[in-house]
Formats: C-alpha cells, structure tokens, sequence
C-alpha cells in the first residue's frame, strides 16, 4: 500500500506500510519480543539519508513554587492572604480574652485557658507565617498555593479539634456534665460552632473546584467527630454522655454546614465554566463544546474580527497546576505546530487567558473519527481502509523524521474529514503523549519508565510494557492495531477491563483477522499481522 503521491513532496519524504514492513538487511531490528519493521524514509533507488530534525526552543527550566503571575493566581494568593490574616485575627482576641481569664482566675475558680493559649498560639504562628509568606511571595505559583490551602486547613482542625476538647474538659463545678445530660442538642450546637464557621468561611474566601473544597473543608468537619468519638471511648464518664443525642445532632450539624458549602463551591464551580464559555479566549469566541479528553477540553470557536471558524483547546484547571501538565501542553503544541503535512491538523494560535487558562487553536474539521465511523456505519472495505491507512502514514512520516514518536496513534484521534471539497481526507490529532527521541522539546524529562501512557489495545507492546524510550516502529505497531479495528470493528486484544487488555496484549493473545474477516484481502491481512508482531 503506497502512501499519497503529492506531486510537490519529494519521493524521499513518502512512507509506505510495504516499505516499512519489508526493509532491508540492515534496517531489520528485534525489540524486546516484538518484531516491529523499521520505518524507512530513504528512497530504494538513493543512498540513505539522516531524518531531519528541525531545532527547537527548549522548555525552561520553572520553579513550581513561583511559577507565573496570572491573575487566577494572584486573586487565589490575595483571597489565601485575606482568610489567614482574619484567623490570625480572631485567635489573636481569644488569646486575648484567655489572658483576661488568667488574671482573674484563683484556686477556687480553676481555669483551662494556659492551654488554651498554647494552642491558639501554635494556630496564630502557623496562620500568621502563611500570611507573611503569601505577601513576600509576589508571583505565586500553584505548588505554594496548594501548601498554603492545606496548612490554612490543618491549622482549623486543630482549632477545632481543640476547641471541642475544652469545652468538654472545662468542667468547672460539674457544669459542663450537667450541661450535656440537659441540653445535650444544644451543647452539641455549641461545640458544633467552631468548625461550621471555619468551613463557612473558607468556603466563601477561597475560590477552587468544589472537589478540592469537599477534601480539604471534610477534614476539619471530619476532625471533632473522630475525637468525640475517640473521648467517649476513652472516659466511660463521657461516653454515657457523648453516645446518644449529642453525638447525632453534632454530626447532623456539621454534615448539614458541610454540604451548604460543597454545594455552593460545585454551583460556584459550574459559574465559572459558564463565564469561561462566554467570554473570548484572546481573540476567539467560543460557541459550544465539541468533546474532551485526559488533558483538556475542545471547543468549536471562531476568530472574533475574521469570523473564521476553529477549535480551541483548553488545559483543565488540574493540568494548568502542575509544571508536568503544562510541559506536555505545551510540547504538544510545538509538535503539532511543527507539522507541515496536510494529514496534520494544522495549529493557528497559543496563548494564556486571562484566567490563566492555557489553550492552542487549531482548524476545525467536518467529519468523525475513525472510532466514530465503524461504530456508526460498520467495518469499512479493505479499499476504504488502505486509503486511509496511506494518509495515516505518511502523517507519520513527517513526525518521524522530526524524531516525534505519536504513542497514541487510535481510532479516535485519526480523523476523516472533508476539506476543500475532499471526502476521506486524514487528519492526525492529539500529540498531547508525543515522544521526543532527539529531545528537542523536554529533555526526554516527562517520560518515566514503568509508566504506561496510551489507550489499551492500541500502543505497541514495548509502550504497555512501560518501555521508557521508543521508536518510530511503535506507531507502526499502532498503524496495525487501527487498521484491524477499521476491518473488524473490534480491537486487537480482548478484555473487559484496561487491564485485562494489556494483560492480553503483553501475552500475545491477539485475535485472528481471519476469523473475524475471512474474505480479507490475503496481502492486507498480512500487512496488519506484520504490524501487531
């Protein structure tokens, strides 16, 4: 199966499945157990040549602690500033009010209010320490800022958890026992008060995803629980008070402020994906969402002067925080970006939003993918398949010869589109898991061994085996799997579960193509058991 002949690209540059899967001598290779071809760029009747690799800028090197000043950043510091200097605050004038209770206190009148004062010390210096640190720091970065949500939280349970103890243990003249046999609903109330205003207040200040707001304000909420628990179990005085109402409405209590906040941070959350929907991303506006994936969301847009239509895609939040999933990002734009041929999607713009939201633009293409047409028309004919698998090829081939190894070369990411008027025409996407061989964009620093990174039934035997470096013979191995998926509408391996394919796969246990489609052509059939070997 010859790739396209395009009259302006030279022979030397084409790859074909026959040349690849048929080479030389001196091109034959072993791998691990895998007898993958090597890829050929050279021309049969020519010398070979090196594969060209077209320099690139190197990624810098950023610290994760200030990364940028953005003023999703910058708004999350101040309001983190705003919530630990009020704490610092409020404990400051309990401190204040337990010297008052020291002065006057006698024999007579015992007091717990020289414990309490150590503790609310230890909560003023840790809260008052992240202030100071939050307003030295200028440009903040998502590291710090994680630090400082966690420590602003620690810092509430143990307050709470303190609280609660003192009021339990403050037992001047009986009081407090007489208290929670009477009026143990409200005594839970009263304990319940430190927390709910924490969270309440965290809640409020803070702006993150409601995910992170369930965790982090679930601890302090979780905290005076677990020591109520922890205090009846240990003094049987306490327990025959602590296990009935009070224990109930405590947990009502908090339960209900909890989700009061959660809710309000998830509708909170939803407002935002609603603004960041109508609002331009630089120059683009976005119009409705076309699909997403592991790393970020894909939008239909249009270019707010020239009307053009696009597709923008944004990091998600979570991706935007970590230095290694903005590395890829932006390695993925820069291999797409690098791409010349026609089967590539073609990359317009990149840039940061206002928001602090990464996003690149790329063409915006009419048609499915190639997992979306098997499921909807059936498996195509070997003639439709070679046609596509050619496309597929010689995409790769131009990422080869930059030393880019795809790694996720699947069904949903080769699309079949119409341009110009063109049915069936190949566009490669998402190089979002793209492997630099030469280094040219990170260093070789954003693969791990061991790791497996890939779609299950689609990445070479090598890739889900954890193999850290790669080459081009992997996407052929991949070429194969989509083409025995285009014929039989079934992936190579079978499995249930992700890891009951790689579990197949690793074993060899691959289906027959000649059981699920006798009446393949003998030399595609071929052709296809050579790549998945």
């Amino acid at each position: 199966m010859q790739a396209n002949h395009n009259p302006h690209r030279p022979e030397s540059e084409m790859i074909s499945l026959e040349t690849a899967l048929h080479p030389g001598p001196s091109q034959e290779q072993t791998n691990s157990g895998a007898s993958l071809a090597t890829v050929s760029h050279a021309p049969t009747d020519g010398p070979a040549r090196k594969p060209t690799v077209v320099p690139a800028r190197s990624v810098e090197t950023v610290n994760p602690f200030t990364r940028a000043a953005s003023p999703a950043a910058t708004q999350m510091r101040d309001r983190l500033r705003a919530m630990n200097l009020f704490l610092t605050v409020a404990v400051s004038m309990l401190v204040i009010l337990a010297a008052v209770r020291l002065w006057h206190a006698s024999p007579a009148n015992p007091t717990t209010a020289g414990t309490a004062v150590r503790v609310q010390l230890v909560c003023i210096i840790l809260w008052g320490s992240l202030v100071v640190v939050l307003t030295y720091v200028r440009r903040p970065g998502p590291r710090l800022l994680v630090w400082g949500q966690w420590l602003t939280v620690m810092g509430g349970c143990i307050f709470s958890c303190y609280f609660a103890a003192e009021k339990l243990f403050d037992d001047i003249n009986g009081s407090m026992t007489l208290f929670l046999r009477h009026h143990p609903a409200f005594a839970a109330v009263a304990f319940a008060f430190g927390p709910c205003a924490f969270i309440l207040a965290y809640g409020v200040l803070i702006p993150i995803p409601w995910r992170q707001c369930a965790a982090q304000t679930g601890l302090v909420i979780v905290s005076p629980v677990v020591l109520t628990i922890v205090i009846g179990l240990t003094w049987s005085e306490y327990g025959i008070l602590l296990f009935g109402p009070f224990l109930w409405v405590l947990f009502a209590a908090l339960g209900f402020c909890y989700g009061v906040v959660v809710y309000s941070a998830y509708t909170v959350s939803k407002l935002k994906e609603d603004v960041i929907r109508a609002k331009r991303v630089g120059q683009y506006r976005l119009l409705d969402k076309l699909g997403e994936g592991g790393m970020g969301v894909v939008y239909r847009a249009e270019h707010c002067l020239l009307k053009r239509p696009c597709a923008v895609k944004l990091i998600r939040p979570r991706h935007a925080d970590s230095e290694t999933g903005l590395a890829r990002f932006e390695r993925e734009v820069r291999a797409m970006a690098g791409l010349s041929h026609w089967n590539a999607v073609d990359v317009y713009d990149y840039g940061v939003t206002e928001q602090g939201l990464f996003y690149y633009v790329m063409e915006l293409l009419k048609g499915l993918s190639a997992r979306q047409l098997v499921d909807k028309y059936g498996p195509l004919p070997p003639a439709r398949v070679v046609y596509l698998l050619r496309q597929v090829c010689a995409a790769l081939s131009e990422a080869h010869e930059r030393g880019l190894v795809h790694r996720d070369v699947t069904p949903a990411n080769v699309f079949v589109a119409e341009v110009g008027g063109q049915f069936d025409v190949v566009k490669l996407l998402d190089f979002g898991l793209v492997y630099d061989a030469t280094n040219q964009f990170d260093g070789g620093t954003l693969t791990q061994e061991g790791v497996v990174m890939g779609t299950p039934g689609f990445m070479s035997y090598e890739q889900a085996a954890g193999a850290r470096y790669l080459d081009c013979r992997s996407d052929l191995y991949s070429v194969g799997a989509v083409g025995f998926f285009l014929l039989t509408g079934h992936r190579p391996f079978t499995g249930v579960s992700a890891m009951q394919v790689l579990a197949s796969q690793l074993r060899g246990e691959y289906l027959s193509l000649r059981e699920l489609y006798p009446d393949c052509p003998e030399a595609l059939a071929e052709v296809i058991q050579r790549c998945l070997r």
